[in-house]
């Protein structure tokens, strides 16, 4: 279904899970979306050779969540090429949890930033915080709650 397009060897199939990013709080998603990905043909050399967006939405007459294909450009026709469109068609019922491991399966790498460029993990922050303002006879039970609380919570 490739129509004659061809994706060039060295673009890598990315996938951007926009919800879980770092920055996803100042990021709007689409009206009526309750979460949104970014599939993209990236190039090693920066920029991409075509975009496209997944909009997840759950609608009050329906029980499963409905994707709906967004694209820029060419992204179309590099989609089309990169099989995304055949995977999209032979699983229209497919959930958010099920295309997740379809893509994987398919060769779409997760590429989302999760952790902040540069910022420090919050564990580690926390635990410098005690090591600097706390009395050294009061920091073993402040560092091993930090601790706890880091190993329950991936976000800390």
């Amino acid at each position: 279904m490739s129509d004659g397009y061809k994706i060039p060897q060295d673009a890598i199939r990315r996938v951007t899970f926009t919800n879980e990013t770092w920055y996803s709080a100042a990021v709007p998603s689409s009206a009526g979306s309750d979460f949104e990905w970014t599939l993209g043909l990236d190039s090693p050399a920066g920029g991409t050779y075509g975009e496209v967006t997944l909009s997840w939405r759950r609608f009050a007459s329906d029980r499963r969540e409905t994707w709906r294909l967004e694209a820029f450009g060419d992204g179309l026709p590099q989609m089309l090429a990169a099989g995304l469109l055949d995977l999209l068609a032979g699983n229209g019922n497919a959930d958010a949890a099920e295309m997740k491991v379809l893509l994987a399966a398919a060769g779409w790498q997760d590429r989302t930033e999760r952790k902040r460029p540069g910022a420090p993990e919050p564990a580690s922050w926390l635990r410098d915080l005690v090591k600097r303002h706390v009395p050294a006879e009061q920091q073993a039970p402040l560092l091993a709650a930090v601790d706890s609380i880091a190993e329950d919570s991936p976000a800390l």
